[in-house]
């Protein structure tokens, strides 16, 4: 005696668990029960197909072709210890009574799922059940065609069959709903199954149901209809002699099952939708959209990865500093820290873009930072409250100590991120920066700014004879705030400016990433240029080039050599003296080589 059937396999909607989320969220109850709707129908394959999409959750089931509605509920439970320790053949038992089958037809076919829904991962442990009697045993034999002269009645009373079970008159060629069962008709059902000879899970109680309805006894033959519609024909329906076998005590002490099997296992299953349903991994796969269609359409050799890896460290986030963040993140850039030790005051939110009205009083380098991870919380951002060691600032013995701090902090950021971008608002701020640039070997860009006019420069690495910041200079940076009017103090530019540079800036950093070995310049983006320098009031743009000046006071190799044998006492002693990098860097030998020399003073252009 053969008891064979094909269970279901069930396939879920992404649109179904975004929906159960928003309404578990709803719920007052830790541990709730969601009324949902799930269909079924004939099968194009050799699996019974049962699915739940974002209409499950409707008032009333949807209607889709050749499908029928299932009643059934989605168990919440708070916790996944709570769905482990639950007792499953409990669970099962309840949603299966023999006496509501004979009142309610409907329930013959019914359903659940247990779940665990993790809103923070979004990820969804779940199981499926079908409850279904398995104490009765049937084998098919003899199958016979339909009569023909049924084949047109089924097409015209679709709205009996779509329940799934009814009554089939073969004397009058009539279908009936189970309810106007005499004892003359013949049982049938729509077939799931896509196998031959193979019926599927709603057979089970169907076969149960009979038994109650008709009072038969153990070894009785009955005759069952498998309706399978295909495009809205019904050839390969079949007619099907079965016979019964059944303990006496099935009513009283019916096995039931109908747990889902995972890969052959009695197993729960787990789906991660944190692609599809976490707001932060779905504002990931946008904000690059504009990126990837410029790879796409105009820029084949964009690396994208190589932007999302990059790391990179601004110093300074004041004006300059706030709008190469913005940029850069249009860039794809994940990784950036950023450097200051300044508080936003109420002048700054209208120049400097990552701050508002709210800001004013905080510190800008960590407000800066969680602002951009407002912005997009894709990012990694973090923000450093740090003093860059200057020269001509002297320290005191009270400060020693958070001076070393300090600069082993800024030394740490150089060292751990690939390029790093000068923007402070003095020139002896960019000191320091400058010559670990050049000790550890980064890109490193400044930009600074005038009234009208702006300058965008990159240092030269080890394999380029480029010039720094510094390298045009004969005078070494001193404290340059000392004497200072308010006007002189202030960065006095005119707002557009520093949005100019910034995006040069950032600009310039991509050309350089994206120049490939043994090219000097990009196929799309061009050489990158040594410097930019722009004045708004004769629309002029130029841009110059230097070599490296082997007196630098901020990148040539005796200032470094310094740096590498002395490490913190070469910072210390700069700062108590600036004086000292004249004597260091050879400048001091090299003007009294010169005679008339004009000297300058540090009121250079800041941002």
């Amino acid at each position: 005696m053969s008891n064979q059937v094909s269970p279901f396999s069930s396939i879920i909607s992404p649109g179904f668990w975004q929906k159960f989320a928003e309404l578990v969220l709803q719920q007052k109850a830790v541990t709730s029960r969601i009324p949902i709707w799930g269909y079924y129908g004939p099968s194009s394959t050799k699996l019974s197909i049962f699915t739940v999409d974002h209409t499950s959750f409707d008032e009333y089931p949807a209607t889709y072709y050749n499908q029928l509605s299932v009643k059934g509920e989605i168990i919440s439970t708070s916790s996944l210890e709570e769905f482990k320790n639950l007792d499953k053949n409990s669970l099962i038992g309840e949603y299966l009574c023999l006496e509501n089958t004979e009142k309610k037809p409907e329930s013959l076919k019914t359903f659940f799922i247990l779940s665990y829904p993790d809103l923070k991962s979004y990820t969804f442990t779940y199981w499926f059940a079908f409850p279904a009697i398995s104490s009765i045993k049937f084998s098919y034999m003899s199958p016979s065609p339909v009569p023909e002269s049924l084949l047109p009645v089924f097409e015209a009373s679709k709205e009996i069959w779509k329940f799934g079970f009814f009554l089939v008159d073969l004397t009058t060629c009539t279908l009936k709903p189970l309810e106007e069962n005499t004892g003359s008709e013949i049982f049938g059902y729509l077939e799931p199954s896509g196998i031959d000879s193979v019926p599927g899970w709603v057979i089970r109680n169907y076969l149960a149901y009979i038994i109650k309805a008709r009072k038969l006894q153990s070894g009785d033959e009955i005759k069952l209809l498998s309706l399978l519609p295909k495009k809205s024909e019904f050839s390969e329906s079949r007619i099907y002699l079965i016979k019964l076998e059944f303990p006496d005590d099935w009513e009283s002490h019916p096995k039931i099952l109908g747990w889902e099997r995972n890969e052959n296992k009695l197993l729960p299953r787990m789906v991660d939708l944190k692609s599809n349903l976490d707001p932060v991994t779905l504002s990931e796969s946008f904000v690059d959209f504009n990126l990837k269609l410029m790879k796409w359409r105009l820029f084949p050799e964009f690396d994208l990865d190589l932007m999302h890896e990059v790391k990179v460290c601004i110093l300074g986030a004041g004006t300059l500093g706030c709008n190469v963040a913005r940029t850069l993140m249009g860039w794809g850039v994940r990784h950036i820290s950023i450097v200051d030790s300044g508080k936003v005051s109420y002048s700054n939110p209208v120049r400097q873009s990552l701050y508002t009205y709210k800001d004013s009083g905080k510190g800008k380098a960590i407000t800066a930072a969680d602002s951009l991870k407002n912005i997009f919380p894709g990012v990694e951002a973090k923000g450093y409250d740090i003093h860059i060691p200057m020269p001509g600032h002297p320290t005191s013995p009270s400060t020693v100590e958070k001076v070393k701090q300090d600069f082993h902090t800024l030394e740490e950021l150089i060292k751990t991120h690939d390029v790093i971008f000068l923007l402070t608002d003095t020139r002896e701020s960019r000191w320091a920066p400058t010559m670990l640039g050049a000790a550890y070997d980064k890109i490193v860009i400044n930009a600074a700014l005038g009234f009208d006019s702006y300058v965008v420069l990159r240092h030269g690495r080890s394999t380029e004879d480029l010039g720094c910041y510094f390298c045009t200079d004969v005078v070494v940076p001193g404290d340059s705030t000392q004497d200072r009017t308010l006007d002189q103090q202030c960065t006095v530019t005119r707002p557009g400016v520093s949005m100019i540079a910034a995006s040069l800036a950032v600009e310039l950093m991509a050309a350089v990433l994206h120049v490939g070995k043994g090219l000097s310049k990009n196929p799309t983006l061009g050489a990158p240029p040594h410097s930019l320098r722009g004045w708004l009031s004769s629309s002029q743009h130029i841009s110059p080039m230097f070599a490296r000046f082997t007196n630098c006071s901020g990148c040539s190799e005796k200032v470094v050599g310094a740096y590498k044998d002395e490490g913190i006492e070469l910072i210390l002693r700069v700062l108590g003296d600036s004086s000292y990098l004249e004597i260091l860097s050879g400048l001091d030998k090299l003007k009294e080589g010169l005679e008339g020399i004009v000297e300058l003073d540090d009121t250079e252009e800041s941002d």
